[in-house]
Formats: structure tokens, sequence, C-alpha cells
């Protein structure tokens, strides 16, 4: 019986999450420390400035400061420019590169008077979402439309049937002509309608394009985009670039997307900003969203301002790219930001440094700036956090934690899981021994987005959303910092927020990284790190006092001067003391300042650190007489990091340990990670260095004077280490010793930790209060062993309940940690990150919400793959009871034995995804997106389990509620190889006595996790079995061919078990490479320098491609820097493929002098039709046209550069079908193609080995065209264990190799047949008559080269012929074709041109009878009389005068079209009366007798004798399908511009005879499709630039 209905207050707490790191309470106790005087940088798919929650700070201040486009992809090339001219009404009006006229807004002022041009698609701009959105809205609306034309062509022929009593379908059923020709337009109409129909039902956005202007005001360039999209800019907004007056605008009414503008290079480049996605503003408003009137609503730090970079390509699908990644860091540095926050990464090969890396350790480093990323959404496997967090210890990786708060809040979950991690939260350690993780942040939000969305915020999660929390609380410390003058550096506030978290009971120190972000904690030990900085000072300055021999008695003057302050001269640290103290009084008894209490402002008697006042260091040296005395100086006033208040005195402390991990890239690694079973199997001693890295402005005698003591203290007994150390500006080193061989099977982690000597009387909780300095991080990994299979089976491993101490993760900040320091013990067995027991010998593992069973396995020899079974074995009651709702404490929860009703109502949720990339920013992978099912949208929540209602009376229901989200997830390290190829994931949601399986390849001898967990929102406890299983198949990872070789073998070795092959291979993509045709080293423009202010340069390489006789798919990339991102040695590289462009309109001139203005980062290269970052994308092309392929990389060496001026372009496509090899069981049998037996299938037996032989592919059946040199690249499989298999189709995930089959010099071209070659020699002629027979060669070969000559030598040649041969009509067909080029019979022709070629076209009719040729064609050659070859000879001679004959009428026929001219011209037609005998009706008929005009080039002829005969529905028809592309020959007809203007005249010719008949909706959709047709003609016309 259901309970009575009761109202709870709505948990708050959980929209926007604050409370669990307690920066709430912070904020509270402090308003004014609520990010004010912070700038946060925002490097995302960009940010909606006209977001709600993102206008204001707390203070009244703009939120957003500038808003920058980093990756390109909103640019324009203004490369045109174009003086206005003012009309009567006293407008200003330019045609525009679309061929728009444009009238501008009046208030403009240019007091130069030009105006660049450019132009842009409207497509480019909108992002994935919106995209969707705007397309069905005007789909939606055409809809009417569309229905409108199609009702009045249906009635007008219905009208028409009645009237005549006509019932023909077909027009030439119809005897009158006049009635015959109406059927013909109004049949012609009807397919007109559908035709429109057709336009119309293609979304306008999809097409259309903007013109962009812009100009200089005197003071600064403005620029301002039609978006109006008809040329009417009248109230446009002009806009300077955001930066300097923050203004933006919006699209327009149907998008409500905004915008703003960026102007660089002198007006050279326009940059329009829109976002890529809501991600980037669900970010900012996570950060620092701001809602007045609804403070539940608002950001972590309200008060913060923030910068907007766009990184997230919308050509990319708003994937970062290096370029935009470059441009980020250098705008994050000319803005001067408090903060980065990156909630984007992806998998990396290795986590040694790359330009990208150096650029942000050097923001880092020397600019103050602290990087907070996202860990990403990999988990919950160990080391599957990614690039950039994987890469730098400069960034701050933040992983993703759930709250009760949070679940009820956000998923409208029944009840709410204990603080825990998210399933999908990446986990470290990374492969260079790095935590990874270093603080966990809650990782779901309902924030801001953009207003494009029609909702003001929207619910999402991931490591995304943790990241900006994260970020937001580092802002409220550096807020605090800022108005208390307390120094600081990246570094220090690092290690106090990784010394102040909390411990998470039952969480891994991997995936919970140093714990749960605490503000209040952090707080508290920057201040108290500060107060000991300032103790160090003194004794540092005192040290240099001694050293430079004052006396004793001017020391006390000396120490004040050098601290900058009285407070050295009596109150010292305890000044500080008392300060902190009042704060205390007044915050409960909690270590904090009260800026309004004595002490608390910036005018007290503070010490140094509490002023922020510091410049090159905490004091300086200034020369003197002795200038190695130090003397007294005031604090820098202009110093580094001077407005942020850091303090550089101190160095941050680079651990470094030697390469001895799975996997590392690096030289030196930065901690222990044994992996593999061979590194665990013995004790080890471990050489660790420790670096003191200095600011490079910090003066030498600081570092001289720097020294401090460190205690060693291990975490484990199973690692030890020195006891101390003394660490100078020198660096340290010291050995530890490793000694796992005692540990069991399982994954443990230690640390050694160094804490700070602190003077004598210091207990051992003041030295460790303030958390270590520096620590090494320990992780050893002792996998399980796979017993080998009974005879002739594979191995298996099932999985069991681990003893206790299996697994050890002492947790950073934990209790145990704490006692390990005090000398009690490592171990801390209720934090195990494992399935809990389900009892002694049980293969049973009990799973409850957020916890997975861990294990790792030595994956057996012989082993190339591995399926993974797992089975639901509980009866399928629910016991969602606050103990299994624990994913706490490691206690084991009690079996699934209580009887639920339904299963948890918390939705299954995946992280926000806004196509950001595929590891981890802002979603799952891709197999966790498929089995989850949830819907699509950034963060939107899947459907959840079926509630207490639904479930009653309905067997189906309950079922359903029984279900849980089961998550499976294998993968190994391997050395240089990224993640994305050695994991594999499946999420699948399991009833009782369903199973999940899954296969994936594995590399033998190394060690494999396998991980299988239950959902963090999939409520009840789960009692499940798992097993592994290992199958191998030995065979060649690559195998390599050529026509040279007489068949391919393949050696197969069965090393396991038993096994059936059934060999296939199969080629199924082509690669050809290509040398660029040119190369150029050029330096970009002025957004382009590096971090530290250098000019960057780019090499261009130009490629050629082009495209098969059928659409196709292409992916290029340059093979030395594909599938590298953070990895890349270089800055930034792209692939961008081009269409042609197109000629300027009139009224648009690139002169010279703008030509010179255009920096080398622009190329009027032409309209972009694909572009491919790091990991190649599959661009689509049209068939048989011709592209550039411009590749660009990017760095700050031009003579690295240069050295690349040589680089292949490797271009992959699939082949139209694929091609399939036959096997073989021995050699000879191969090399005879059609001749013996197929190798079916065989049986090895464990250890055998048996050969396939492949034959080599007949040339035909490979495609045609291709060159020597293309590879064709496919799979040899040999496993098949189809048969009772519940995975996939059976083959085998890693039981095949990859063939690449080579190409050489004819390989697909076929021998000629003897037959053929028989034939050839009998058509020879007989040389009867040499000196003939030369005369005529050479007649022919002159006449051949006239084809080649222009001007007057084309005229001297001809001559010299015609003398001798006047009526040879080769060479009157010569002549024709040199006169029909003058013949534009869209675009009008001369009375002159026309002339002279009806005078040659005279010559060649009277030359050739057209009876006679009638006549001998109309007769048929019987093959079986006796002078049947004669009669064939004689016939090919006629044929070759008909077709010259043929060209001749069609040559008069266009010189006398004067209908199309006229529409095409945009005048309107001719009215003469139909069926008038002209030149050009008797020229179509006679071509009639031997042409069909119907087809080909002669379809425009159809054209204009249907305007003759007032048949614009049938013009309209013809033209259209000669702009479809359908026909080979329509490009032949006329240029493609002149037909798009001829098809525009006949649409509004159309909607003109609409409106005669009446039919007003008909006409205004007849105008829809004109409008549509000019944005398309204009898009053409108007191609855009390509900007790099």
């Amino acid at each position: 019986m259901a309970s009575p209905m009761s109202l709870t207050a709505f948990p708050e707490a959980g929209i926007m999450p604050r409370d669990d790191t307690e920066a709430s309470r912070f904020v509270s106790e402090h308003p004014e420390w609520d990010g004010r005087g912070v700038t946060i940088a925002v490097l995302d798919t960009g940010v909606d400035p006209a977001a709600v929650g993102l206008q204001t700070t707390s203070d009244g201040r703009p939120k957003v400061v500038d808003i920058v486009d980093a990756t390109g992809s909103g640019d324009v090339a203004m490369s045109a420019s174009a003086r206005a001219v003012a009309g009567e009404d006293g407008l200003v009006r330019l045609q525009g590169r679309t061929g728009r006229t444009l009238a501008l807004n009046p208030e403009w002022k240019n007091p130069s008077g030009e105006w660049r041009l450019g132009v842009k698609p409207v497509i480019e701009l909108h992002a994935g979402q919106l995209k969707g959105r705007v397309t069905a809205q005007e789909r939606e609306d055409a809809a009417a439309a569309s229905k409108a034309i199609v009702v009045e062509a249906d009635a007008c022929l219905a009208a028409w049937r009645a009237a005549t009593g006509e019932a023909a379908a077909d027009p030439k059923g119809v005897a009158d002509v006049a009635l015959r020709r109406e059927l013909e337009e109004l049949l012609a109409a009807q397919a007109a309608a559908k035709a429109a129909a057709a336009v119309l039902g293609k979304a306008k956005s999809e097409t259309d394009v903007i013109d962009v202007v812009a100009w200089n005001d005197g003071s600064t360039w403005r620029a301002a985009i039609d978006s109006s999209r008809t040329g009417d800019m009248r109230s446009a907004p002009g806009l300077a670039s955001f930066k300097e007056e923050r203004q933006y605008a919006t699209l327009d009414r149907t998008s409500q997307l905004s915008y703003c503008l960026n102007v660089y290079d002198d007006g050279a480049i326009v940059s329009i900003v829109c976002d890529a996605g809501s991600h980037g503003s669900h970010v900012a408003g996570i950060a620092a969203g701001h809602h007045p009137g609804s403070p539940e609503r608002n950001g972590v730090a309200p008060g913060a301002q923030i910068v907007v970079v766009k990184i997230g390509d919308s050509r990319l699908g708003s994937m970062e790219t290096m370029q935009g990644l470059m441009r980020g860091v250098r705008a994050v540095v000319s803005n001067k930001c408090d903060l980065i926050n990156l909630s984007y990464g992806e998998p990396t090969a290795w986590p040694g440094s790359s330009r990208l890396i150096e650029q942000i350790q050097n923001a880092v480093g020397t600019r103050g700036v602290m990087f907070i990323t996202s860990a990403g959404n990999a988990g919950p496997a160990l080391s599957t956090v990614g690039a950039p967090a994987a890469c730098s210890s400069a960034c701050v990786a933040i992983g993703a934690s759930v709250s009760s708060s949070m679940a009820k809040a956000g998923y409208g979950a029944r009840r709410g899981p204990d603080q825990t991690l998210y399933s999908w939260s990446s986990r470290g350690p990374v492969m260079n021994g790095s935590l990874g993780v270093s603080v966990c942040a809650p990782g779901g939000a309902l924030a801001s987005v953009p207003v494009w969305n029609l909702s003001k915020a929207m619910h999402m999660n991931g490591t995304s959303m943790a990241s900006p929390n994260a970020c937001g609380c580092v802002a409220l410390v550096l807020s605090a910092a800022k108005a208390c003058g307390v120094a600081y550096t990246p570094h220090s506030i690092r290690r106090c927020l990784e010394n102040a978290a909390s411990h998470v009971e039952g969480l891994s120190v991997w995936g919970l990284g140093r714990g749960l972000l605490n503000v209040r904690r952090t707080w508290e030990m920057v201040l108290r790190g500060a107060e000991r900085a300032t103790a160090e000072l003194q004794a540092q300055v005192e040290a240099a006092r001694r050293h430079s021999g004052d006396e004793a008695g001017s020391s006390g003057a000396a120490v004040a001067d050098a601290m900058g302050g009285a407070s050295a001269r009596g109150a010292g640290a305890a000044g500080a003391a008392g300060a902190a103290g009042a704060g205390a009084a007044a915050t409960g008894g909690w270590l904090g300042i009260d800026a309004a209490a004595p002490g608390g402002g910036r005018d007290s008697d503070l010490p140094l650190w509490a002023h922020g006042v510091v410049g090159a260091s905490r004091f300086r040296f200034r020369s003197s007489t002795d200038s190695d005395r130090p003397v007294a100086c005031t604090p820098s006033k202009g110093g580094l990091g001077d407005a942020r208040g850091e303090d550089w005195s101190f160095p941050d402390i680079a651990v470094s340990v030697p390469n001895e991990g799975a996997g590392s890239g690096s030289s030196a690694d930065v901690g222990v990670y044994w992996r593999d079973p061979a590194q665990s199997k013995a004790a080890s001693t471990v050489n660790v260095s420790l670096r003191a890295v200095w600011h490079p402005a910090v003066h030498e005698r600081v570092r001289l004077y720097f020294e401090r003591r460190y205690a060693l203290v291990s975490t484990a007994d199973w690692v030890t280490s020195a006891g101390h150390i003394t660490f100078s500006s020198r660096g340290a080193s010291f050995q530890a010793r490793v000694d796992p061989t005692a540990l069991p099977a399982g994954v443990h982690y230690a640390e050694i930790r160094g804490y700070r000597v602190l003077p004598h009387g210091a207990s051992v909780a003041d030295a460790t209060s303030s958390g270590p300095d520096f620590f090494v991080p320990i992780t050893v990994v002792r996998p399980e062993a796979v017993a080998a299979g009974p005879a002739g089976s594979p191995p298996t491993y099932t999985f069991k309940p681990l003893p206790p101490g299996s697994s050890t993760h002492v947790s950073s900040n934990s209790p145990a940690a704490a006692a390990a320091v005090a000398g009690r013990g490592a171990a801390d067995p209720d934090a195990q990150e494992a399935s809990p027991m389900a009892g002694a010998g049980s293969e049973h593992i009990t799973l409850c919400p957020a916890k997975v069973a861990r294990r790792f396995v030595e994956v057996p020899q012989g082993a190339t793959w591995a399926e993974m079974v797992v089975r639901r074995v509980d009866i399928g009651n629910d016991d969602d009871s606050a103990a299994t709702l624990s994913a706490g404490g490691g206690a084991e929860p009690a079996a699934a034995a209580a009887a639920g009703a339904a299963a948890a109502a918390a939705a299954v949720v995946k992280p926000a995804a806004a196509a950001l990339s595929w590891y981890g920013a802002g979603g799952l992978s891709p197999a966790a997106r498929l089995a989850l099912s949830a819907p699509a949208g950034d963060g939107s929540s899947a459907g959840a389990d079926a509630s207490d209602s639904q479930c009653e009376g309905d067997e189906d229901a309950v079922r359903e509620a029984s279900s849980r989200i089961v998550l499976m997830h294998c993968m190994q390290v391997v050395p240089h190889t990224s993640e994305r190829k050695t994991v594999k994931e499946v999420y699948a949601r399991l009833r009782p006595g369903e199973e999940a399986a899954m296969r994936f390849p594995v590399v033998a001898g190394r060690s494999m996790e396998a991980v299988i967990g239950q959902y963090w929102s999939s409520l009840g406890s789960t009692l499940l079995t798992a097993r592994l299983t290992f199958r191998g198949v030995q065979l060649p990872r690559s195998l390599a061919a050529s026509p040279y070789d007489g068949s391919i073998r393949v050696d197969v070795t069965s090393a396991m078990h038993d096994l059936t092959i059934t060999p296939a291979a199969t080629l199924k993509t082509v690669r050809t490479a290509h040398a660029p045709l040119e190369a150029s080293v050029a330096p970009l423009g002025e957004r382009d320098f590096d971090e530290q202010g250098s000019r960057l340069y780019r090499i261009m390489l130009r490629y050629a491609y082009t495209s098969g006789a059928k659409p196709e798919a292409i992916t290029p990339w340059i093979g030395s820097v594909h599938g590298l991102l953070y990895e890349s040695p270089h800055m930034c590289q792209g692939v961008y493929v081009l269409d042609t462009t197109p000629a300027l309109p009139g009224g648009a001139t690139a002169t010279k002098a703008l030509q010179e203005a255009v920096p080398a980062s622009t190329k009027a290269a032409g309209r972009m039709v694909g572009f491919s970052d790091a990991f190649g994308e599959s661009i689509k092309l049209e068939p048989g046209r011709t592209y550039n392929i411009v590749a660009q990389v990017v760095g700050p060496d031009r003579a690295a550069l240069e050295a690349l001026a040589t680089l292949p372009l490797t271009v992959s496509r699939a082949l139209p079908s694929p091609v399939k090899l036959v096997a073989r069981s021995t050699e000879h049998v191969a090399h005879a193609p059609g001749v013996g037996p197929t190798f079916g299938s065989a049986k090895l037996r464990r250890g055998a080995t048996s050969s396939v032989f492949f034959q080599l592919p007949a040339a035909k059946d490979l495609p045609a065209g291709l060159p020597a040199g293309a590879q064709l690249v496919g799979t040899v499989d040999m496993a098949d264990y189809s048969k009772g298999s519940a995975v996939g189709d059976g083959r085998s995930p890693s039981g095949e190799a990859e063939l690449v089959y080579t190409l050489t010099a004819g390989t697909v071209s076929a021998p000629a047949s003897p037959a053929a070659s028989s034939a050839a020699a009998a058509a020879a002629p007989a040389a009867a008559d040499l000196d003939e027979e030369v005369h005529r060669a050479v007649r022919d070969a002159s006449v051949a080269a006239l084809a080649s000559l222009k001007g007057e030598a084309f005229d001297v040649l001809y001559e010299t012929l015609a003398s001798e041969s006047p009526r040879h009509l080769p060479l009157l067909l010569a002549l024709l074709a040199r006169r029909s080029a003058g013949i534009k019979p869209l675009q009008g022709s001369t009375a002159e041109a026309i002339s002279a070629v009806e005078e040659v076209v005279q010559d060649i009719v009277e030359l050739v009878d057209a009876d006679d040729i009638a006549e001998v064609l109309g007769r048929r050659v019987d093959d079986d009389a006796e002078n049947a070859a004669e009669a064939k000879e004689a016939r090919k001679a006629v044929e070759e005068r008909k077709s010259a004959l043929v060209k001749a009428l069609w040559a008069r026929c266009q010189g006398h079209m004067t209908q199309v001219c006229a529409l095409a011209g945009g005048a309107e037609a001719d009215p003469r009366p139909a069926g008038k005998p002209d030149a050009f009706v008797s020229a179509l008929g006679q071509l009639r007798r031997f042409e069909d005009v119907s087809k080909g080039a002669y379809r425009l002829a159809k054209v204009e004798e249907a305007l003759l005969r007032r048949q614009p529905a049938v013009a309209f028809g013809v033209v259209t399908a000669l702009l479809s592309g359908s026909d080979a020959d329509a490009a032949t007809v006329a240029p493609a511009a002149d037909l798009r203007r001829l098809r525009l005249a006949l649409a509004k010719q159309l909607a003109g005879e609409s409106r005669e008949r009446g039919s007003l909706a008909a006409s205004a959709s007849w105008g829809l499709v004109a409008e549509r047709f000019e944005a398309e003609d204009g898009a053409l016309r108007g191609a855009t630039e390509l900007v790099f």
C-alpha cells in the first residue's frame, strides 16, 4: 500500500554542489572572498555571453572580460575591398561577396571610405545541437510552402483535364499539338513542384551565407555581419573586438545564437565567435555563475570574472585542436588570468613533454597561472587519466565525486549514495608513476547553458563539471589571499589544496587523489604555510647577514628592511598569528582572517606575506659598492606576479625517478609504477632525485641562502628510505627500497613523504600539520597467474572474493596514512576498492552502487585475445537500504537477501558529451554510451528504472525494476600505445539470470586489469559470477605483399589450446601517397605567438587529389604528426580540403595593396569542404573533381619547418567493394588461379602450426586507375568462434594481421589480347604511296596542332593549311572550335562572333550532305556480305561527317539562343510567338535528325525551345536536371554559375505565373524557392577563403 504523500524541502544543495567542499560555508563566512579579484580562463567550446548567470559578478563588474575563438573556425578572410556608393535615398550601398547589394547602417563612420568584404556560411556558426533544432524548425516551416506548390500543380492539371476532356498520361498520346504542349507543361509543373518541395525540404541555414563587412572608424576596427541575409544592414550593429567594448549580438530570432566579433591584422581577418556547444557555458556557470535573487544557483565563485577561450573547433564537432590550445595559452597570458579551466582531454601514448605541455608549464611556472583540468571519464580501470593531466605535474587533475544531495536534486533519485566517485571517473596512476588525480570535486550540476538551448540551465555531469567546481574553489582561496595580501605561487596553492583535501573512507587513492577538495582547510593551510614562510625567510635573511659580516647590533634594522615592514622589528610571525587569531574569533574558532578585524587590512602591521607586495623574490639584492652584501630595499612594485600577490621566493620541488615504469615515454618518471609481472618479483632500490624549480627571475642570492631539511616517512612497511635529507637550491637525492615480494596479489600503494623539519621543540603534529612538501607515489601491481586449462582447452580465470589485504591503497589523507606517519602501520583493510567477500571459497562477487571488483592477471604466453563473461546469479530482490547505498566503507554489505519492490529510481546518467573528444572531457567512451542507451544531449539523464507504481501488476516492469547496470572494463598498459588501443569496456543492464560478454585483444606476458562494477546510480545489491577465458592464435602482426610475390604465406600457430581456423583475407581500403606541389614557410599573424612572446611560423604544403567517378569519402593525414595532439612535437597541425576559389563578384576587388596587407596566415585557397586535425577525419568529396589539399604545421623554429617541405600526404579511402583473397593449402596451388581446392577450415592441436597461402588479387578484381605505389590495406583473419558465441559475429578480435598489398606499375592494366593486336595490325594502312602518306600525316599533325595554338600563330598555320586543303573537314572543325569559343549562350554573344561562326557552319553544311548521311546510316551492314569490310569502312567515314555536321548545327543553335541568354542575364524573355521559324528552330530541327537533344549537352537547346513555346516549367525541369550533376555531359553545357542564374530566373517566372493565376500561396512558396537559389548562388560565388 502506498504511503501517505508528504512534502519535503527541495534538496537545493544538490543543484550547484558547494557544501561537499565547504565552499558555501567559506563564502557565507567571508562574503567578499567569493572570487573577487580573480580571473578564470575557460578553455572550452566557448561561452554564450548572453547566458543567464553570466552577465555580472557579485560586485557588479562584467562577468566576461574577453572572448576569443582560438580555433579559427569562425575566421573570415577579408581579402576583398570595395567603395560604397550613396543612393538617392541617402543610404550607402555596395556589393558584398555573396553578390547581394548591401545597404549599410547610416551611423557607421568610415573616414577612409574603404570597406573590407568577406563571407561566411551560416552552418559553420551553428553548434551541433543548435544545428539540429534550427534545421528541424526550418523544415517544419517549409512544409506548408512545399504543400502549396504541389497542390497548385495538381489542381491546374485536374482543371485542364476537366476542361479539355483529355485523359492521356503521356503527351505523346495527344494528337493535337497545342494540347500536347499544354500537357507537357502541366506535367512538368508537377515535377517542378516536387523539385521545389525538395529544395524547401533542405534547411535554409545549411546553404545560406552571410556577408561580413569591416572598416576602420578612425579609432578602431569594427565589423558587422548581414544576419538578415538579404543585404539589409541598416540596423546591423558595428562591433569592435569584444575586449574593447564587450558587445555582442544575436544572429537571428530562430537560432537565438549569440556572437561577438574580433578583428585581427589591421582588418584582414574578422573572427565571428560563437560557441561550439553548451559545454563551455555550463562549465563557466559552475565556476563563476552569478544569479542575483537566486543564490542557490550561483557558481562556486560568483565574484570571479572569466576570459572565454574557444578551443573546441566547430568544424570538428567541438573537438579541441592544437591550434586552439596553443592560442588559448597565449590568450590566458595576455589577459593575465589567475586560473585556467580545461575540461577536455584525450588518451595519450606517453606522458612525456611536447610543445603544448611546455607552454602550459611555462604559463604555470613563470606566469603564476594555475592550470585545472578534468581527469577524464574513462574509468574505473586504473591508468585511464589522459592528457594533458597525464603529461605534466603543472596540471591539477580533478576526479568526479557524487553525493546523496546531488543524486536527489540532479537525478531524481529516491535515495542517493554516500560520498563516492562516479563510476566513469578516470583513475590513476599515470604511466610515469604520477598519481594522476590530484583531488576530487562534485562532478555534476545544474548550471547555465547558451540561450540557443531555449533553457536557462541544464544538468550535466562528468569530470568536465568537477574541474570547474574545483577551479571555483581555488578562486575562493586566491580571492582571500589577494584580499589579505597573502603571497602564493601555483605550486604552493596546489600543495595546500592536496594536503587539505578530505579523506573519503573506502575510496582508492587512484580515483580520489589526495581527497575531496576542502576550501576552508585549504585556506587554513595557505595561512599556516605563509606564517612558516615568513619565519623561514627571516632565517635566510639572518644567514645572509651573518655571511656578510654585519654587527649583531645592526641585524634588527637589516632584517626589518629586508622583510619590508615593521613586523620584523617586533611582531614578526607573532603578528601573523595574532591576526589569524583575531580572524579565528570571528569565525567560530576556525583559523581564518577577517578583513575587517584588527590586523586584517593591507595597512595593518602584518608581515610581508600578508601584504602581497612582492617582486622577483621576497627580498631583492641591489648593487652597491659591495656587491656581495645584501642591502635593504622596499618590496618591488613592478616585479613578477605583483598583481596577483605571487611569491616566487621559494622553489617548487620536482621529483624524479629513473624510468622503470611500464610504458613511460620520458627519460625520468615522477614516481614508481610497477605493473608487469617481472617488476614485482624482486625487491629493488630506487634512486629518487629532488630538483629545485625556480622562477627564472629569482635572484641568485636568494638561491644561495635557500636550504631546507626534510624528514622522509614511508606509509607502508614494504617501502623504506633514508630518514632525513638536506635540500638546497642544487636539489637532493636519496635511495628507497621497494620490496613487494611479500605482498599478496592485487594492487598496492604507498608513499614516501617529505615533511619539513621545524625548529627544535616542535612536535610531530606541528611538523605534519601542513602536510608534506613533496611525496613519491609508489604503485605496485602483483598479478595473479592464470592456470593452464585442461588438455586442449583454453586457460580460464574465475573471479573470487579477495582475502583481506589483497589490495592496499591508503588514501593520502586518511587516518591510516596518519597512523603510518606515526609508525602504527600502513594497510587500511577497510579501504578496499574491490568486491566484498561473499563467503569463503565462493565464486560469487557481491556488488553495490559504485563498487568495483578489480583484478590483475598475467596474460598467459600465447594468448592474443580474451573473452570476459559476467552473469547475474541473484534472484532479483532489491536491497536499496542505507547499507547497500553506502559506497563508502569496504565492509561487506548484506547479501542480496532483503526483498525490495523496485530497483533504484536514480537515473543512469552519462557524463556531459558536447562531442568534445573520444576520451573524457565530457563524455563516456563509445561502448558505455551505447550500453547505457541514454538519450542524446548534454548531460541528459537516461531513463530511470521503473518506479513502484509502474511495477504493480506488471511482470515485465517488475523484471526491469530488478535490473542492474553492470560495467566491464579491461585494459593493459603497453609502452608507447594509447589507451584507445588497449581498452575494452561494456555497460550492460542485467536482470537475474542474464549475462553479458565482451572480447578484446591482449598482449601476452603483461599484466591485464579486469574490472567489474555496479553503476553508481544503480541501487541494490547484486550477486555476480565472472570469468576470463584466454585464447590465442599466433600469426605475424603485419603482412606485406606486392604483385612480385607469387602468393601470401601465413604461418598459424595455436600455442594454448586446440583451435579451428577458417582463414579469411580481405582488402578494404586503399592508401595513396601524394608529394607536395608546393611548400612555403612564413610567419603567422598577431594571434600566433608562443607563451613567451616569440612569433610562430607555419609551413604550408599544397597537394592535389582527384576524386573518382563516384562520390567518395577520404581521410587525409600527414604521417609524421598523425595521431598526435597533446604529445605533438609541433604547435599545430591541420589538413584542409578545398574547392577552387571562384572569381570575386563585380564591385569587389582584391587590390594589390590589400593582398599585401593580408598576413601570411591567410590564403585565398577556395571553399573549404573538409578539415582534419590530429586524428584524421572522413571528408566527403564529389565525383570527378580535383581538390586542393593544404596541410599546415606550426612551430617556432623556421629551419625545423623547412625540413618538412617534402612531407608526403597520405589519403585513405574505402574500396568500392572489398576484395576477398582465396585461401589455398599449398603454395603451388595458390600460384594457379582457379585451379585446385580452397582452404576451408582446419583443426590445430595445441602447439601445432599450419601454413595458409592466399592468392594475389587478379587485376580485374582491383579498381581501375590506381597508381603504382598505392597500398590496398586489409586484414588476414584466422580464428572463428561464431558457433555458439554470444559475442559479436564470432570472429577473433586479435586473431588477425594487417595485410598491405602494394601495387606496382601495370598491376591494374590488363594486357591487350592477341586478337585485338591482330585486328590493330590488320587495320594499319598499306603504304602504297609513301609520299602521299607522308603528306597526309604532316597535314593531320598540323591540324591537330592547331588546338594548342592561339592568336596569330593559329591564323598563320590555318591560312597555310587552308591554301592547300580548303575543303578539308578536320581543318574546318578546328576553325569552328576556335570561333565557337566566343559563343556563350547564357552570357550573350556579339553579332560579330555569331557571324564568324555562321560562316564556318555554312561551309561545313555545304560540304556534308545531310540526306546522304541519313541514307547511309539508315542502312544496316550485312556482316556476311562479301563487301562487309568495305561497307563498314564507308559507314565509319559517314559517321565522321555526321559528327562534323552535328558540331556545326549545335554551334548554330548556341549562337541563336536568345531566351536563355535574356533570362540568365536577368531580363525578361523575348515574348516571340511559339513555333516561329527562326535560325535556332531551323538548326534544332536539322540537329534532331541525328541526335537526341533531350540528353547530354544538347539539353540547353531544350530549355531554349521550351521558353519559345512558353513552357517555363519544362525549362525549369531541364535546368534542374543539368545542375543535379547526374549527367557527366552537363558540365559541357554552360558554366554552373550561369545555369544557377537561369534556374533562379525560372523560379521567379513560375512565381509570377502563380500570382497571375491567383494562387498567392504557391507564388509565395516559389518566392521562397528563389530565395534559396539566391542564397546558394551567393554561397558559391562568394566561397569562403581559408584562413590559416
